[in-house]
């Protein structure tokens, strides 16, 4: 353990805490054999509940918040959480990132008899636009007054692209939980320009735009059995795939012209906090998603167990530019309130 005393402040090797705000591999392979050193001198060592258990109990900072949003059978299990751990900070990782000094700033791992770094404020995701002063959807004169007249999007080109981050999902350990990952498609009957996807590009806080080069497709990572999407290249504050509704308690019955946008949140569980930068303020869903046998992703209120077995309606609005992209409970009664322009889309999951 001579190696890794630098990284404690008290004798105790029980005083394990780490953040995981230098991203380098060569501390978490440190930090997960000092967790099989504990479960070892414990007796411990055969028990994969145990050990994630004790390990949940070292994370804070940037690593709680990354365990926060992983599903519950990863953390529940050192056999999953382990490797887990590993795929988020990789041997390529920046190992050569300097460590801070103890005069200058807490190490990587600290004791808990020290101050541990300040974790940056989670971003609250509010607009001070407030949501009658952003309108939506286009039209017609007869319905009642919506939020938007025919906005055209600008080209995707111009939209500001996250960097490619590659290390921000709840990985490893995946397959053993069927783990899937792929593309979303966006088939809307009658496009004739080929195949269309989900961007991996946010526009004002939403997953709008559709890219129809895969190469700039929102790529995921989908876990049946917790129905969470984890996204592969986004933000890595926000993690999961979810929806945001335009109104608190969204009436889902075939009557009701609610609608919610694809946005990307920091939760897995509902209700989520409000995601990313949205102007809508209403709730947030995380764990919301299923993939049928035909491969469609099907959207559902969280803990309703698919109780309409075809899941939540797609509109899609396509114009010359682009596509615009609504999660909404009656697509009849959503056309029938923003007027034409609609199509009855689906979202496809595309394994590749």
């Amino acid at each position: 353990m001579k190696r890794l005393s630098r990284f404690f402040s008290s004798k105790s090797s029980d005083d394990i805490i780490f953040a995981g705000d230098s991203g380098s591999g060569k501390e978490v392979e440190d930090f997960v054999q000092a967790v099989r050193k504990q479960a070892f001198d414990r007796g411990k060592q055969n028990d994969n509940q145990w050990t994630a258990q004790f390990a949940s109990t070292c994370f804070t900072g940037s690593a709680l918040r990354w365990y926060e949003d992983l599903p519950s059978t990863v953390q529940a299990d050192w056999k999953f959480l382990r490797p887990a751990l590993l795929g988020r900070y990789p041997a390529g990782g920046p190992s050569n990132a300097t460590i801070p000094t103890p005069a200058a700033a807490p190490p990587f791992w600290i004791s808990s008899q020290s101050s541990p770094a300040t974790p940056p404020a989670p971003a609250t995701g509010l607009s001070s636009i407030p949501p009658t002063a952003y309108p939506l959807f286009p039209y017609n004169a007869a319905a009642p007054p919506p939020p938007q007249p025919n906005v055209i999007l600008p080209p995707v080109q111009s939209l500001p692209a996250y960097p490619p981050v590659t290390q921000n999902v709840a990985p490893t350990g995946q397959q053993a939980l069927g783990m899937r990952t792929g593309r979303i498609e966006v088939v809307v009957p009658g496009w004739p320009r080929g195949r269309a996807f989900v961007s991996k590009t946010l526009d004002n806080g939403c997953f709008k735009a559709v890219m129809f080069n895969n190469s700039t497709a929102l790529r995921v990572r989908y876990f049946p059995k917790t129905g969470d999407i984890y996204l592969n290249n986004s933000d890595a504050a926000y993690s999961c795939l979810g929806l945001t509704w335009s109104m608190k308690s969204p009436s889902l019955t075939k009557s009701s012209s609610d609608s919610a946008q694809l946005t990307a949140v920091s939760a897995k569980y509902a209700p989520a906090p409000v995601s990313t930068s949205s102007p809508w303020h209403g709730d947030t869903w995380g764990s919301v998603w299923k993939v049928a046998d035909d491969g469609q992703l099907l959207a559902q209120e969280p803990g309703t167990g698919f109780k309409r077995p075809g899941g939540l309606d797609v509109a899609v609005y396509v114009d010359d530019h682009s596509f615009r992209l609504y999660v909404v409970s009656s697509f009849d009664s959503f056309t029938s309130w923003v007027g034409e322009g609609y199509k009855l889309g689906k979202l496809v999951f595309t394994e590749k």
